[in-house]
């Protein structure tokens, strides 16, 4: 059931990324990813994949916490080889203050697993 694998890859990256575990995240990533953040006050960052992985390597030598694993999917869908989810997750990704951050990712099945190409995060 191709909901319950995006999901269960989903969970995958989320484990992978709040714990800076590099070995397990690369291969959650397709290599064109590109992730878009919105920031609370409507401005777009945008992110390619070494950008991403240089993101969470940076937390993990500068000693930072694992972030939150906790997570709420709003909607899993696929239609062939790619799929979709919307999650809800809240945690302390940019600073200090804990944010509540909308993720839209955009999966495709690669070699019988899903990577994540696209990446949409709002921060609220």
């Amino acid at each position: 059931m191709p909901a319950a694998e995006i999901e269960a890859a989903v969970r995958n990256l989320i484990r992978a990324g709040s714990t800076y575990d590099l070995d397990a995240l690369d291969p959650c990533y397709a290599p064109e990813l590109e992730i878009v953040m919105v920031a609370p006050d409507g401005q777009a960052m945008v992110f390619d994949r070494a950008a991403n992985m240089a993101f969470f390597r940076d937390r993990r030598d500068g000693g930072a916490p694992p972030l939150s694993q906790d997570v709420r999917f709003i909607h899993t869908a696929a239609t062939g080889d790619i799929g979709c989810a919307v999650v809800e997750r809240r945690m302390a990704l940019t600073g200090p203050e804990v944010q509540t951050i909308v993720f839209t990712l955009m999966l495709r099945r690669d070699g019988g697993g899903w990577t994540v190409f696209r990446e949409t995060a709002v921060v609220r």
